[in-house]
């Protein structure tokens, strides 16, 4: 929402993209962004610019700067999927974490 965009915004660069700030702290995590396929557009538009910013560092400089990030989709679910499909969505989680962990 538009009063703490420009701050969250600024947090998930520094969190997400800036080097110093990942060799700092906790610099051998990755993040695993969970998206979801029926969600109202402005989670959907978190994701999209998220994946955007992330695939023009790769483009840019042709290996990761900051985090890795990988992304899953939860297909046909919304952004409350951990409130009305828990097991799903720990189902979810829990694969992505056993792929990542590989």
């Amino acid at each position: 929402m538009p009063p703490s965009q420009a701050t969250l915004c600024k947090l998930s660069e520094k969190a997400l993209f800036d080097t110093e700030s990942v060799s700092s702290w906790f610099p051998n995590v990755d993040v695993t962004y969970i998206g979801v396929t029926s969600t109202n557009w402005m989670c959907a538009w978190g994701e999209i610019e998220t994946k955007r910013l992330y695939e023009a560092a790769l483009k840019k400089n042709g290996r990761v700067i900051g985090r890795k990030i990988h992304f899953l989709d939860m297909v046909g679910l919304n952004h409350f999927a951990h409130w009305d499909q828990p097991h799903e969505f720990l189902q979810v989680v829990a694969d992505g974490i056993r792929k990542n962990d590989c």
